[in-house]
């Protein structure tokens, strides 16, 4: 195994968060068939989902799952086959912790929804029209076993982690199989790097070149945010430990960020036209580095929404 492949092995683990929700909908199949026979089609042509509740109900609920989502979504990286993420193992106590706060408001959100569910369901549409009987929905503690988070962290599978007797040519196919899977994950990883610094690069450099311009049409003049420079910091701060795959170009571009974007700070930047051109010539040479990185990676596709 490559010294690249080790790295990996030595300097990350695999989470798998799941995040279980009840959209308390059913299926109607009687206003499924009445669609497929107004149309002349078969039955299986429309599949008709009613909501059981008002769905505004469960709206913070939902709002918190999709942050849960987003917090895995930045902390860890892709895993090749989409059942978990790669977590540097510098970055799992600060995960945990900030995952399991994120649970506990979570649980209170379903803690609070099923107490007021009786309330909810007699007020729900379908109920008050008698379309449904309050009797045959889920009751509170089965509305509430729906809803969960689910944790689990592991060490990265290698071939060797089998035990079991098998042929050689099998144990070598399992082998090959498992160090294709970290050779593409190494990719992964690196790519989704590449690609969150070519984000907040190009925020930053938008920012710094329309600072006080009215575009026509525009209400007012655009300023630079102090969201597009503090991004920038942010992620500078934790490049070395989701260079999981030692990287050699992440690192040394991680470090010409460091000291070419990232020394003054929003306000020194809105006062001074002359620093914001300075910076503004770093980040498109730093922006062109990064492309010119990912050229041998296969490119952005896939990665992080770019293309």
């Amino acid at each position: 195994m490559t010294a690249e492949l080790n790295s990996i092995l030595d300097r990350a683990v695999m989470c798998i968060v799941h995040v279980r929700q009840w959209g308390a909908t059913q299926k109607d199949n009687e206003a499924g068939a009445e669609l497929a026979n107004a149309h002349g089609v078969t039955e299986a042509a429309y599949e008709v989902t009613r909501h059981l509740i008002d769905p505004k109900h469960l709206k913070e609920i939902d709002r918190q799952a999709s942050r849960i989502r987003k917090f895995v979504q930045v902390e860890s990286q892709p895993w090749t086959d989409g059942n978990g993420r790669l977590l540097p193992n510098e970055r799992v106590p600060g995960f945990v912790m900030g995952l399991q706060d994120l649970i506990d408001t979570f649980d209170a959100l379903a803690d609070q929804f099923v107490v007021d569910l009786p309330t909810i369901y007699a007020e729900s549409p379908l109920v008050v029209a008698g379309k449904v009987d309050v009797d045959d929905l889920l009751s509170p503690e089965q509305a509430r076993a729906r809803f969960y988070v689910d944790l689990r962290i592991r060490p990265i599978p290698s071939g060797s982690d089998f035990r079991v007797d098998m042929s050689s040519d099998l144990m070598k196919a399992i082998q090959q199989d498992c160090e294709d899977n970290l050779k593409e994950a190494a990719k992964l990883a690196t790519l989704e790097s590449f690609s969150r610094m070519r984000k907040v690069i190009t925020t930053m450099i938008n920012g710094l070149e329309r600072h006080g311009i009215k575009l026509e049409g525009a209400a007012r003049s655009q300023y630079l945010t102090e969201a597009s420079v503090s991004n920038v910091v942010d992620l500078v701060g934790i490049l070395d430990t989701l260079n999981i795959a030692d990287d050699p170009n992440l690192t040394r571009i991680a470090s010409d960020m460091r000291t070419s974007l990232i020394m003054f700070d929003a306000d020194m930047l809105k006062d001074d036209p002359n620093l914001r051109d300075t910076v503004t010539i770093n980040a498109k040479r730093v922006l062109k580095d990064v492309d010119a990185a990912t050229e041998g990676l296969g490119g952005f596709f896939g990665i992080g929404g770019e293309s």
